[in-house]
């Protein structure tokens, strides 16, 4: 059997998965996923302690709006709660639109779509979403807007040396 404990399940507000001390042990043979909507990306919080004998625990940050998705540092687990409007990003980074992201750990888009993303950084290389890629990323789509970049280009992953999985990348223009 397995274990999911998510905080914030509505992915409006800032949740916390809490046990009230490390005595306190949960077991599941299938794991335990504990997702959560922290005040910030910095550390993801260690459940270890709390793991029962044979028991895994994996620890996910929600990433509910597009805020959110633009502070993803470059390591770390992600669950995408819902679709984006990324409408703004024309008009961020005087006009480079939305910075992308360096990326080795493990997002999971959930089949939620990110609409009108723009990226214009036609002088950069490794230009998308996610710069690069050395983890895995699944399960997102993109839809209208705009990328352009110098070098290796994509919606999703400009450059890719990691596992892309059950994703749809389609803005309207890639240069």
């Amino acid at each position: 059997s397995s274990v999911t404990l998510r905080a914030d399940n509505t992915a409006t507000g800032v949740g916390v998965v809490a046990f009230d001390s490390a005595a306190t042990k949960i077991t599941a043979t299938g794991g335990v996923s504990v997702t959560y909507n922290p005040a910030s990306y910095t550390a993801a919080t260690d459940f270890g302690p709390n793991a029962g004998a044979g028991t895994n625990i994996s620890s996910y940050f929600l990433v509910n709006t597009l805020d959110q998705l633009q502070s993803i540092p470059s390591a770390g687990n992600y669950v995408l709660t819902r679709d984006i409007d990324a409408s703004s990003t024309a008009s961020w980074n005087s006009g480079a639109g939305f910075a992308p992201i360096v990326f080795s750990g493990y997002f999971n888009g959930q089949g939620y779509t990110i609409w009108n993303l723009t990226i214009n950084r036609p002088t950069q290389n490794n230009i998308g979403l996610f710069a690069s890629n050395a983890g895995t990323i699944a399960n997102i789509n993109l839809s209208g807007g705009t990328v352009r970049g110098g070098g290796p280009t994509g919606g999703l992953v400009g450059l890719n040396n990691g596992t892309l999985a059950g994703s749809r990348p389609n803005p309207s223009a890639f240069r």
